[in-house]
């Protein structure tokens, strides 16, 4: 860890969580909120006639798109550029461009800004986890991770609540955005002024000092107990000290001064041929595959579902669906990360509790759609949504942990670019197609067609918590990159404690040389 001295005045571990987890709300209130229903009508009403779900839906894809190009630039320049600098070009882009969808005047422009968005998203994706997992006590890496991700859900959530308050105040969805990107501004300075926070574990040529020196003033009579002190500290941090020289080879191996492609390069390589890192990944993809729908066009299913849902239960359903995410992603999200802590934060333990919460979401959000009322509607997809947002924590926890630390960007952007590009960005627009398709070609009704397209959308987290259980018996085979840099952390903190005892020893038979050589214990005084 980084020494004390270095920190900057403003920082404490949980300070620095607390402000990834605020920019991390903004950016998925902004995907809450186009997806809320009252701003999807007022947005296809900008096009002349009103844009169709299919249209509509090609929104969010390209917002992925343009987080997919962007996230490994980000992630590669994370070597030779400060994360605080990164953050503060990339979240000055998102704020001008959530502005920019105030003022969209057409489709086109619209499509746009919702690109630039997701550029500007990407420095934000490529950096947030890592640097979580870089100052989270140990131990504890799996929750504070689960908070994190916790905004992932609440976030969202948040997104449809704020629309359906917002219309309701202004009668405008274009506030709306202009209101985001404004919030986003004193993160932008923040991160474009504080000072960085050194994050990694403690490398070989920052051991403590003064340890020869110590060692040449011991007098002869104490010399045998001082060498043995120094021998069990050796002992002790010999399997650190093995780990880090091993993962200094890994990063020496394109050597100091590569390119950002040739980087980008290597790290693509090595994540590709990672078998547990894919497996994890292509579960991933399916679990997005479900999830782009449910977020995107669930309050649209629903409404369409209950068209009298505000009269049964006294909400409108953008309110009930958000109020419903923000419970069940504290809940469910958090449950998962402290459940992984407690069985054991492994790679494999990781996967295992993902594959056992994927199936039991799969099964109930498949019942969950076939619900005749509104209330057991709710009651089960609450249920359903605590068991899924489970999953969140330990899938993040158990693809970082199968690479080495200094990979970790470029694995965040890898997953990013796959969940995005296979998973959410394309299920939206097909479910809306295909719901245009049932009613146009087939002539389902609205209800009817939005029922058949969520329930085969859901064959997603099926698949997903299939993989994840073959990942899983795949990961225990596997090195355990998490385990790794804990065992070095706590070699390297016990080395610190060891040297100062033997410090203390050392000035003990100083004083006893100048004192006339009085015996007195080793270690009698503090």
């Amino acid at each position: 860890m980084a020494d004390s001295s270095d920190l900057p005045k403003w920082y404490t571990p949980q300070r620095f969580l607390c402000l990834f987890c605020a920019m991390s709300l903004l950016n998925y209130m902004d995907r809450g909120l186009i997806a809320a229903s009252v701003i999807k009508d007022g947005i296809q009403n900008i096009t002349d006639p009103p844009m169709d779900e299919t249209q509509f839906f090609f929104l969010p894809s390209v917002f992925m798109v343009g987080m997919m190009i962007a996230s490994p630039i980000f992630a590669s320049c994370t070597r030779t550029v400060s994360y605080f600098r990164l953050l503060s070009i990339g979240l000055s882009v998102w704020a001008l461009a959530t502005a920019g969808c105030a003022i969209a005047w057409n489709y086109s422009s619209m499509m746009v800004f919702r690109t630039l968005v997701g550029v500007g998203e990407a420095s934000f994706c490529s950096v947030a986890a890592p640097c979580i997992d870089g100052v989270a006590p140990p131990g504890r890496k799996s929750t504070w991770l689960a908070i994190f991700f916790m905004m992932t859900p609440v976030g969202t959530a948040f997104g449809y609540v704020y629309g359906g308050v917002m219309w309701a105040v202004f009668k405008s969805w274009r506030a709306c955005f202009l209101i985001e990107g404004i919030l986003m501004i004193p993160f932008v300075v923040f991160c474009a002024i504080a000072k960085p926070v050194k994050l990694g574990q403690q490398s070989v040529e920052e051991a403590p000092e003064g340890t020869a020196e110590e060692e040449d003033g011991l007098s002869r009579s104490n010399r045998s107990n001082s060498t043995g002190m120094l021998q069990d500290m050796a002992t002790q941090d010999q399997a650190g000290q093995a780990n880090r020289e091993e993962t200094m080879a890994l990063m020496e191996e394109e050597g100091p001064k590569e390119s950002v492609m040739a980087s980008m390069w290597g790290d693509t390589k090595c994540l590709l041929t990672n078998p547990v890192f894919m497996l994890g990944a292509i579960g991933y993809i399916f679990f997005s595959m479900t999830m782009g729908v449910v977020i995107n066009a669930g309050p649209t299913a629903g409404k369409a579902l209950f068209p009298d849902f505000q009269h049964h239960t006294g909400l409108p359903v953008d309110v009930a669906f958000g109020l419903l995410t923000i419970i069940t992603g504290v809940v469910g999200t958090c449950s998962g990360g402290l459940l992984l802590d407690r069985l054991g934060s492994s790679m494999q333990m990781a996967f295992i509790v993902c594959a056992v919460a994927g199936f039991i979401g799969y099964f109930l959000l498949v019942i969950t759609f076939q619900m005749p009322t509104e209330i057991p509607f709710m009651l089960v997809l609450l249920i359903a949504e605590l068991s899924t947002f489970a999953t969140v924590g330990p899938i993040t926890s158990g693809y970082m942990w199968s690479v080495p630390a200094e990979r970790r960007p470029m694995a965040c952007a890898m997953i990013t670019i796959l969940i995005h590009a296979f998973g959410d960005v394309p299920s939206p627009p097909i479910a809306g197609f295909g719901a245009d398709t049932l009613r146009k070609k087939m002539h389902y009704n609205r209800r009817d067609s939005w029922r058949t397209i969520i329930t085969l959308s859901m064959l997603g987290v099926g698949m997903s918590s299939l993989l994840w259980g073959v990942c899983a018996i795949v990961a225990g085979k596997a090195r355990d990159y998490g385990k790794v840099v804990e065992e070095d952390r706590t070699d390297s903190d016990e080395g610190e404690v060891n040297a100062q005892s033997t410090h203390r020893g050392g000035n003990l038979t100083h004083r006893r040389l100048h004192s006339g050589g009085a015996e007195e214990p080793l270690l009698s005084q503090s």
